[in-house]
């Protein structure tokens, strides 16, 4: 089926090389075959070189590693003995990468507002208005650097113009929630929707959390504690959000009226009348409803006669500055988040002991300046004590405890003594990002089936070395750089462009240099190429039986390096839109002898889905080596050798 054209291979397309040889066997009943780790070269190609990408900063980390293949669904390890030239491996194997590949994002938004939209239409009327231009992944990264813009601008300017700060921070809120909300929609509307994308769009949302959170939380109060809490407590909140999902093996779920859309409204809600009424009025507000709210649960609980008279007490009396409330409240939030995420590691099975150990450890390690900075002094000076327990049924006794009593001015003295390198905005943003990487790490090691990174220990302790924010953010940086730029480069995907997948297939039987060109005529449609091999027995239906297997003409088109994808058994008699959409296909390229054979699309056995789809596109047969004279030739040969060996 497939023809044969000329043309030069697409500069940048060129992949990352490796010896032919070296290229795993895979089963005649496969369905899809990605290269593990690397494009071979072909090594009658003129263009062939082991020039690549990979130089200059991969080079660096090219090293002898193992790869796989797939053998009836199970992953074999094989050691090469050559620089392969691969990319590198530092936080994924190839093994991980390939699992990586293979993995598929589940919807379990099932919230109010993201229902609501759906319903409505409001997405499916956004994603006609994005430029093609406009890339899914550049879609999500413009929600994030709206958040981040906003934040200095909250930063620096929020003294002199409050209200519009407050005003641009409720449209960069509104501009980040649709464009991370179109981001899952878009993406497959442009069958862009690669497990690339999702991992890109988790870690956007992580990010965004840091940089949302520490502005709006700057515009209520300049408390950097107050503000140091509410940032890591939203944090702690999404990590155990990605914790389960990670258990699950699957994505993060929302609930009715306890997604994304219901914080982004609600706190649009509160800016809104911060804007109309001013910050005071809003605290008195919030005063009287705590009121309310304490009296309501006094009254209920029927505990009034235990509750203590001072400010501190486990149910807080309302108090004049609100901040001391929602600082009790945002250390509740944090240490059952602590406490949830504790438990919940400690009681799934399904996570290994290497996962729980660490993340344990990491959030214990934090803790610890955490518990010394706030819970310390809230200890110290609270009176906790209970007085007065009457007994039902007549008579009282009386008990007091005084604890922590002794130990109060040494644990307050203590915590006035710590030093405050935390509390500064700047400090707040870093030790945020650093949770960030930890759960982008998770959502890696879910898509990937791994366990969580060693190497985040090592940044954990990040804060000891000299220019403790500067050291912690360039490693930061070098984590996102180096997991995404080797995803990008094992599957060939850009980050940040469109991705045009071109489909070609045929029977490739003795491929050869015809068969080649062919593959370079067809990536000019597009920037990765899928080549469809037809099975033995349509072969044979459709021509002749092949001389070579299905499995070892996959594994010949795999080593030629234009290929990103081999689909074994492809359909011979006609394409379906099923298949079309089940590979993401954008381009099917054919030879242009079915467009003169068949002129109406409706008559093509062959190409007449994508013909009628209007993604078809012919390719120029050129006088070039054919199967046919290969085989011609052997015989020849084969024939004249024993007419002279029987002499």
């Amino acid at each position: 089926m497939g023809s044969v054209g000329n043309g030069m291979r697409v500069q940048g397309a060129q992949k990352r090389p490796c010896l032919a040889a070296d290229i795993p066997e895979y089963p005649e009943n496969a369905t899809s075959i990605r290269e593990p780790s690397g494009l071979g070269l072909d090594s009658d190609d003129p263009e062939s070189s082991p020039q690549s990408p990979g130089s200059g900063l991969f080079s660096f980390f090219r090293k002898q590693s193992s790869r796989f293949s797939l053998k009836s669904g199970v992953h074999t390890q094989y050691t090469g003995s050559i620089f392969d030239g691969q990319a590198m491996e530092m936080f994924l194997t190839p093994k991980e990468k390939h699992v990586f590949s293979e993995w598929v994002e589940p919807d379990d938004d099932h919230s109010f507002l993201t229902t609501w939209l759906d319903y409505t239409g409001v997405f499916d009327r956004i994603i006609p208005l994005i430029p093609d231009a406009i890339t899914p992944n550049i879609l999500c990264l413009l929600g994030t650097l709206a958040v981040v813009q906003n934040w200095y601008l909250v930063l620096q300017y929020e003294q002199q113009f409050e209200h519009l700060t407050t005003l641009s921070t409720i449209f960069s809120l509104s501009l980040c929630y649709l464009c991370h909300g179109v981001h899952g929609r878009y993406a497959a509307h442009t069958m862009n929707d690669t497990p690339l994308t999702h991992l890109f769009k988790h870690s956007c949302d992580a990010l965004t959390l840091v940089f949302l959170v520490s502005s709006v939380s700057q515009l209520f109060t300049h408390d950097l504690e107050m503000q140091w809490l509410a940032v890591h407590s939203s944090l702690m909140v999404f990590l155990y959000k990605q914790l389960s999902a990670f258990a699950r093996e699957a994505g993060i779920r929302y609930q009715w009226f306890v997604g994304p859309g219901e914080m982004v409204v609600l706190t649009i809600y509160l800016l809104l009348l911060k804007v109309t009424f001013g910050l005071e009025w809003l605290i008195a507000q919030y005063l009287q409803l705590y009121q309310w709210g304490h009296d309501q649960l006094i009254r209920m609980l029927m505990i009034k006669s235990f509750v203590p008279s001072s400010p501190y007490s486990w149910i807080s009396s309302p108090q004049p500055d609100p901040v001391t409330l929602m600082k009790d409240f945002l250390v509740s939030v944090y240490c059952v988040a602590f406490v949830a995420i504790f438990v919940s590691l400690a009681a799934r099975k399904n996570i290994r002991l290497q996962t729980k150990v660490s993340v344990m450890f990491i959030l214990t390690y934090r803790m610890i300046p955490t518990f010394f900075k706030f819970l310390i002094g809230y200890i110290a000076t609270s009176q906790v004590f209970m007085s007065s327990v009457r007994v039902a049924g007549g008579g009282s006794s009386t008990s007091s405890y005084f604890l922590f009593r002794d130990i109060s001015p040494s644990l307050l003295l203590l915590s006035q003594h710590l030093p405050k390198t935390l509390l500064t905005s700047e400090g707040t943003i870093v030790e945020g990002l650093f949770l960030t990487v930890v759960c982008s790490d998770i959502v890696l090691a879910k898509m990937a089936k791994r366990q969580l990174h060693s190497s985040l220990l090592i940044l954990c302790f990040s804060h000891l070395l000299p220019y403790t924010h500067v050291a912690t953010v360039v490693m930061i940086v070098a984590y996102y750089c180096l997991v995404l730029s080797d995803l990008c480069w094992y599957m060939n995907l850009p980050l940040l462009a469109n991705v045009k997948n071109v489909y070609c297939d045929g029977v490739f039987d003795l491929c050869h240099i015809g068969h080649k060109n062919l593959f370079r005529a067809a990536l000019k449609h597009g920037n990765r190429l899928f080549v469809g091999v037809c099975g033995d027995e349509d072969c044979a239906k459709y021509k002749r039986p092949p001389i070579m297997s299905c499995a070892e003409r996959c594994r010949e088109i795999l080593g030629c390096k234009a290929v990103t994808r081999v689909i074994p058994n492809a359909p011979t008699f006609g394409l379906t839109k099923e298949f079309l959409k089940k590979h993401r296909i954008h381009v099917v390229c054919c030879g242009e002898e079915y467009i003169e054979r068949y002129p109406d699309p409706k008559n093509d056995p062959y190409y007449r889905v994508p013909r009628e789809m209007g993604i078809a596109r012919p390719l120029p047969r050129t006088q070039s080596l054919s199967t046919s004279d290969l085989i011609r030739r052997i015989q020849s040969i084969t024939k004249d050798a024993d007419d002279r060996n029987d002499k």
